[in-house]
């Protein structure tokens, strides 16, 4: 059983288009199971116009988008779910995504999780970028070998992804302090099973562009140094995050995780507690990455700097 999981929240801007390219897969047999997560414009009306019996609505209380797309996937998985599909509400399919996904996840045994490469357009609708993957300098390995990478650089989108029914089982009740469903569901995954490449894109993934730009005195030498000084304390902060998922994986899965992976998992979690140069080498030593070298001096200098954290 195919089931696409949709979590919206306020997206009425969007949505139809989203919703009418899912509607036109070359694959037509899927449950389309959307939860609104407590919306106030006319998210849930747009969707109750469609009379499509693949669609079914849940009305729901505001989680966010992680708790959210758990709820979903506990339903998903209530419903005996063989692939799950996640999507976002306000992107545009390829009318062979769910093709394209379902050839390639069909074939891998065990827990696994598939993810493509996707084009990007804005809020008009107008193309950006034909792949995100080459936009964003990302190096997949070649090897399928995921783990730890993706402790540095979580770049499996949901949007993008396709999960089997062994994966599904694994990942239910997750715990606190999850970083996004998705990069976590992208750790388990390659934790205890297979991560797999599509280098095609199969979505439109929209960037919505609403920032200010121009504004009198943003290219100020004092003005730049703050913004330097305030993106660095934020990436400091997203890597502690995502350095302490290691925790929450020992945590979570303790001895079931493969005796190769628990060591790695515990000196990465005391070295995202310490910091310092302590904290560097334990990163290059499990290949703990981004990236080009710029990306790699920052992500290492962010992992320093979580030095005296608690």
């Amino acid at each position: 059983m195919n089931v696409i999981v949709m979590s919206t929240y306020n997206g009425g801007q969007y949505l139809r288009d989203q919703l009418d390219s899912v509607l036109r897969q070359t694959v037509a047999d899927f449950t389309l199971l959307i939860r609104d997560d407590g919306s106030s414009d006319n998210t849930v009306q747009i969707i109750q116009s469609y009379t499509d019996p693949r669609i079914r609505l849940i009305a729901g209380e505001n989680l966010g988008p992680s708790g959210s797309f758990f709820a979903l996937l506990d339903e998903a998985r209530h419903l005996g779910a063989t692939y799950v599909f996640f999507c976002d509400q306000d992107d545009i399919w390829l009318e062979n995504k769910l093709e394209l996904l379902l050839a390639e996840i069909r074939d891998i045994s065990g827990p696994a999780l598939v993810f493509s490469d996707f084009s990007m357009i804005d809020g008009q609708g107008e193309l950006t970028g034909d792949s995100y993957a080459a936009m964003a300098g990302l190096r997949i390995p070649a090897d399928g070998n995921f783990f730890p990478k993706l402790l540095a650089q979580p770049y499996i989108f949901g949007c993008a992804s396709v999960l089997n029914g062994e994966l599904l089982e694994l990942i239910k009740s997750p715990p606190a302090g999850i970083e996004m469903y998705d990069c976590w569901i992208g750790l388990v995954a390659s934790l205890f099973g297979t991560v797999q490449y599509l280098p095609v894109s199969t979505i439109q993934h929209r960037f919505h562009s609403s920032n200010a730009t121009g504004q009198a005195g943003m290219n100020a030498l004092s003005t730049r140094l703050r913004r330097i000084t305030k993106e660095f304390r934020k990436q400091r902060d997203n890597t502690r995050l995502r350095l302490q998922q290691a925790d929450l994986l020992l945590d979570r899965y303790g001895m079931d995780i493969p005796a190769a992976y628990r060591r790695q998992l515990s000196d990465i979690a005391t070295a995202g507690r310490k910091g310092g140069f302590r904290a560097v080498r334990t990163l290059k030593k499990y290949t703990v990455a981004r990236g080009g070298r710029l990306q790699n001096l920052f992500f290492y200098a962010t992992a320093f700097m979580c030095k005296g954290d608690k």
